[in-house]
């Protein structure tokens, strides 16, 4: 139930303009996940959960969990988890106005992608990337 959860909170914080209905998700699925040995709901929870708050200007908190989840997603060989984490550590830090910072991230997510031939996160990467060039 939790990685659902996390997922469906992910999808409603893709959509925009529901961000406290994806940290409420996020909050059920961090519940369902708390005494689980589950690495994928662990870190998916976590990404759900930074970009609700993030969205919602809670910028520190949601750094916390996005490096929480790259942290737990380098346990695992699992590149499109990888990638995911990275992209939403990305675009925290992107908006908290750090885009040295995210640029790095979503290189580092890049070239995950590219390792793994993930062609729709590299996509997703170079995008990121564009977004973030220096002015």
């Amino acid at each position: 139930m939790a990685i659902h959860t996390a997922l469906l909170a992910q999808a409603i914080s893709a959509l925009g303009g529901r961000d406290e209905e994806a940290e409420r998700l996020s909050e059920i699925a961090a519940a369902a996940a708390a005494d689980s040995e589950d690495v994928s709901a662990q870190i998916e929870w976590r990404i759900a959960r930074a970009t609700a708050l993030a969205n919602n200007g809670l910028g520190p908190a949601a750094e916390i969990l996005a490096r929480q989840a790259t942290k737990l997603v380098a346990t695992t060989d699992c590149s499109l988890v990888q990638t995911s984490a990275l992209l939403t550590l990305a675009r925290v830090l992107r908006l908290g106005s750090r885009p040295a910072e995210a640029r790095q991230a979503a290189r580092d997510a890049l070239a995950v992608a590219g390792r793994k031939g993930d062609l729709a996160s590299a996509r997703a990467a170079h995008a990121l990337l564009g977004e973030l060039r220096p002015a």
